[in-house]
């Protein structure tokens, strides 16, 4: 015969003391009435205060990697991802903690394939933002938290570096292209020049500016060995017809297409720079 034992408070619910979640007999009589997350926090936690040597932390993501970690081949349920946005939304981090998160991150890279599964992951459906279109506030929050930002050397070679060899896809070349483009001034751009913009004038204005880009200073030789061409004549007033030498300058193939965007800013700045050498030939013949 089996002896039944009389288990106390069988229909009394026992909960934490501090988040309030159900918690067994056991715990609440031998556990100071806490659950196990919350009788472990801070200073009841053995572990508080003191950070693991570089060997451990290595033994412990070893141990965990792979086939190892509890969550290898698991995915979480839409339940389950929705509450952990949640009770995320509106979290902010501290100073503190940012600063150690950017600390952490320091001089870490990505290998080869860890960068392509990313990138595979995210691609098409697959990413968050597939399908959908910001709202006007987010864009006009962007736009003012980006403004006047200036990005450094380091960064700009790096940008230029990861888009080099990058080809864009025919879809994209369409979106980008004709009408759909901000830029687009309604097919100038397809105009003949006219008949007096010989190469003769151009050979002429490059040399009244001395072989040199009227804007980032570079020589013809630089601009031949970097991109295989000669410097590029460029029209202030964006008239291909008004061929006349105070409108024309020397710039080169990346100050050219600059001056496609905020034409009103680029007009006013390189007919300042033609009438400021004027007073300089008129000074000093010898720069003619």
């Amino acid at each position: 015969m089996k002896i039944k034992r009389y288990i106390p408070y069988k229909n009394i619910t026992f909960c934490c003391q501090d988040c309030g979640t159900r918690i067994c007999f056991a715990t609440a009589l031998y556990g100071k009435g806490k659950c196990f997350s919350c009788a472990n926090k801070k200073e009841n936690n053995p572990n508080f205060g003191k950070t693991p040597s570089k060997e451990t932390r290595k033994k412990i993501s070893k141990a965990k990697k792979g086939k190892n970690h509890p969550y290898f081949g698991k995915h979480l349920s839409k339940t389950h991802r929705e509450k952990i946005g949640k009770s995320n939304k509106g979290h902010k981090h501290s100073l503190q903690a940012r600063k150690k998160i950017s600390l952490t991150h320091k001089g870490k890279k990505l290998s080869k394939k860890h960068c392509l599964k990313i990138s595979k992951s995210r691609k098409g459906k697959n990413h968050p933002f597939f399908g959908k279109h910001l709202s006007k506030k987010h864009r006009e929050n962007l736009s003012s938290a980006l403004t006047g930002r200036k990005f450094s050397k380091e960064t700009r070679k790096k940008l230029s570096e990861s888009a080099k060899g990058r080809k864009h896809s025919k879809e994209h070349i369409k979106k980008i292209s004709g009408k759909s483009n901000p830029n687009w001034q309604g097919g100038v751009s397809f105009f003949p020049y006219s008949t007096e913009f010989t190469n003769k004038l151009k050979l002429k204005i490059r040399r009244r500016d001395n072989f040199t880009c009227k804007c980032c200073k570079i020589t013809e030789k630089e601009h031949v060995k970097k991109f295989k061409k000669l410097l590029s004549i460029h029209h202030i007033d964006y008239n291909k017809f008004n061929c006349k030498e105070p409108n024309l300058i020397a710039v080169c193939g990346s100050c050219n297409t600059k001056a496609n965007s905020n034409r009103d800013y680029w007009f006013a700045y390189y007919t300042y720079i033609i009438e400021h050498f004027k007073e300089l030939v008129s000074t000093f013949p010898t720069l003619r």
